[in-house]
This record gives structure tokens, sequence and C-alpha cells, in this order.
């Protein structure tokens, strides 16, 4: 008889991981997001990170947008947002919830595994309490907890849930050889045995502010650069000719994981006293390379006799990165709004993004394109997906007027292509 296993939240993460464990386990999928369900149930993919083949695989699953309506299972993994407040902190009101339904349905002998990604500690300070106290069992007496970091890059075909090494840990060692032994189901490249389950918390932190440091860093080269006349993408691929160089590009750092787990340590830092001042200052050059661009813009506008009081925008992609349809914390977006704001009417062309999705997450000042049929006086190529790349500049540049800038933030051409590229 096959183990029960209930995959908590559908999505980039959580839907190809109850894919991939229903070859072996009964699965069952739970998101509380009513239309998703529909959506997966109908045997389509909201999150595009299914395969073709992954796809047959669905109907094998039982999906709910309620965990009452699902039989009990043997674990339960929860995959839910962890996003931060507008003040920065961070939101666990997903993690808490889930953790909540999950103790109302918790057995003896169940094991909890959270790939969610939480400050060091929040496994066992805030979920172990409400699994505890909900369902009237004890920790490692009656019930276990594993921590497994997600480490998905959306969009990415080559590095997958399979061939991407899997860090597990557990409340005791019982229950991490049974954590290790499920993912060792569906993980080709291997396991990674943390020594706690707050050291794999603190891992998979680190991972991604350790990239937007080194991004930080290189977006404050290429305002500088740019201030001396040098092109960055020169200055990089220059440098990049050393061994030990690691060849970082400037851009927008959104998304919901390197926009915003270095919130997570910051947070967790602050608690214990301990500012963390690169972690800190990284952020303050992320979130402010939006405002060096959008000063970029009427920069060139006011140098090409672009008239910003009747002039037309028009972006190239709007999701939080390329070959991706979440605009969940998209700069892009952000940006759009913040050059809005400056009276200039902003059109969002990004076939990839769900109509729908785009209503949600940005300004009702800007307007979605399912087609371009205007002529612009600015056109910012801000999300190339690789739609966006086969195209020639030529061909997205014959929606400008004759009066017009091109901005290339992803230096997808070349330096004679565009007015400007980061």
């Amino acid at each position: 008889m096959k183990s029960k296993v209930c995959v908590i939240g559908l999505g980039y993460v959580g839907l190809p991981l109850a894919v991939e464990l229903s070859k072996s386990y009964e699965v069952f999928g739970c998101d509380a997001n009513k239309s998703k369900v529909q959506s997966i149930n109908d045997g389509k993919d909201p999150t595009g990170e299914l395969s073709e083949n992954q796809k047959q695989y669905l109907p094998n699953i039982c999906f709910s947008d309620s965990l009452t309506n699902l039989p009990d299972s043997e674990f339960y993994i929860v995959c839910v947002p962890t996003p931060v407040a507008d003040d920065k902190r961070p939101s666990l009101d997903y993690v808490e919830s889930a953790s909540l339904a999950i103790s109302k349905k918790l057995k003896r002998g169940n094991i909890v595994v959270y790939e969610s990604t939480v400050y060091p500690g929040a496994t066992e300070e805030v979920c172990v309490p409400l699994l505890e106290k909900e369902s009237g069992l004890v920790l490692n007496e009656d019930f276990g907890v594993g921590y497994s970091p997600e480490r998905i890059n959306p969009s990415d075909k080559n590095n997958t849930l399979r061939t991407i090494k899997k860090i597990v840990s557990a409340s005791d060692s019982v229950t991490l050889d049974r954590v290790a032994a499920l993912y060792e189901s569906v993980v080709d490249a291997g396991l990674y045995r943390a020594s706690s389950i707050k050291v794999a918390e603190a891992a998979k932190a680190l991972e991604n502010t350790q990239r937007d440091v080194n991004i930080a860093l290189i977006n404050e080269m290429a305002i500088l650069f740019e201030r001396l006349e040098i092109d960055t993408t020169s200055v990089i691929q220059a440098a990049e000719s050393k061994w030990n160089f690691l060849p970082f590009k400037p851009g927008l750092v959104g998304g919901h994981c390197i926009g915003v787990d270095p919130y997570y340590l910051i947070h967790k830092a602050n608690v214990h006293n301990f500012g963390l001042s690169v972690v800190e200052a990284a952020r303050e050059v992320n979130e402010g390379i939006i405002s060096f661009i959008s000063n970029k813009v009427i920069e060139l506008c006011l140098s090409k006799n672009v008239d910003l009081r009747n002039a037309r925008c028009l972006f190239y992609g709007a999701a939080f990165k390329e070959d991706c349809n979440d605009v969940r914390n998209s700069k892009a977006l952000e940006l759009a709004d913040k050059i809005n704001r400056l009276g200039i009417d902003v059109d969002i062309f990004d076939p990839l993004i769900d109509q729908e999705d785009f209503k949600s997450e940005a300004s009702s000042k800007l307007n979605y394109l399912v087609e371009i049929e205007a002529l612009y006086d600015i056109i910012i190529l801000a999300v190339p997906h690789a739609r966006f790349k086969d195209m020639d500049s030529k061909d997205i540049k014959v929606n400008l007027k004759e009066e017009s800038v091109f901005i290339d933030l992803k230096s997808v051409y070349g330096r004679e292509d565009s007015d400007y590229r980061l």
C-alpha cells in the first residue's frame, strides 16, 4: 500500500513536487486559491513549470481548495508563500494558516515538512507550537517535523526538482531518515543532510541573500560606470576573463526569493540586536535602482526633445523574471508605475502573463496589451523573455516615434541599438 502525501501550496514549488511524488506515492494537493485548483483539475498548469510529460500525471492526484476535504496523510509538505509586509517585515500568515489546518488532521506517526523560506528558527519557534497546541500531540513523541528548503528556479528547464541537490533536515534522526527516503524518490541529484533545522533554514536564506548582495555590487558599479561614460557590459566581459570573477549582471531584483529572503535574515538579526549592514545596504541599492532608471528616462527624454507631458511608454515584459508568468513583487511593474506617476501613459506587453493576474498586481493606471498597435515615445525592454530576444531590435523599435527613447535594461542588444542599457 502506497504512503499518502499531501502537498499544501500548488505554486511553482508545490505543483511539480506533487507531480513527481505521485509516481511513487498516493498524493493529494491543496491550495486555498479555488480558481487555481479548478484550473489544475481541468488539466492545466497555471505555474507554467510542468512539462507535457508531467501534465499526464495530474489526473493521478486529488486536488482540493480545502485540507478538510482531503483524506488523512502520512506526510504533509508545506510549500506556501512567505512574503514580506509593506514594512518589509516577514509575513508568516500562510505558513501559520497551513500549520493550523494540518494540526486538525495530525495523527501519531505523521511528519510535517516545510519547504517555505523562513528565518532561522521559525519552524521550531512558530510552526511546531501551532501543531502541538491544536493537535494535542508532542513533537518527537507523537509526530516529527522536517525542513527541506525549496531551490526551484522558475522557468529554468535545466535546473529542476530532480537535478538540484536537496537539503533535508528534521527534528530527530528517525524523522530525518523518513524525510530523506521521501525526497530520494524524486531527487536524482542527491541529498544534503543538514545538522539541524535551523542550519537548513539559514542555508536557504543565505543562498538568496548572497545573490542579492552580489547583484547590488554590480548595480552600484553600473551607476558609477554610467557617470564615467563606461559601458557596464563591456567591463563585465573584460573582468570575466579572470578565472575567479563571478559575472553577475545588473538589473531589477524582484520576485519572492532574492528580493524577499534578505529581509527574513535582517528581521532575525534585529531581534538579536545585530545589524546586517552589508545586507541592508544591498537591499537599499537594489530597491533604489528603480529611481535611478526612472530618472534616466527623464534625462534621455529631455535630451531627445520628447514631450514628457504627452509621452507614451511601452514596456516589453512585466513578470518578475524572464520566461516566467509570475508578476508577484515584479520590479518591472514597480518601475512602470513610477514612470506612470511622472505623468507618462504606460502600456504593458507581456504575452506570458495572465490578464487577471496582471490586474491583481498592477496599478489600475497601467494598461495591459494583447497586441501592440500604437507608436510610442519610450520603449523599455524590461523583461527579455525568449520570444523577445528572438526579435531583432528593429522589430521592437518599429513602434517608436521619430523622436523617441529605447532602453534595454538587460543589455540584450548592442550599445549602438539602444539609447541606454543598464
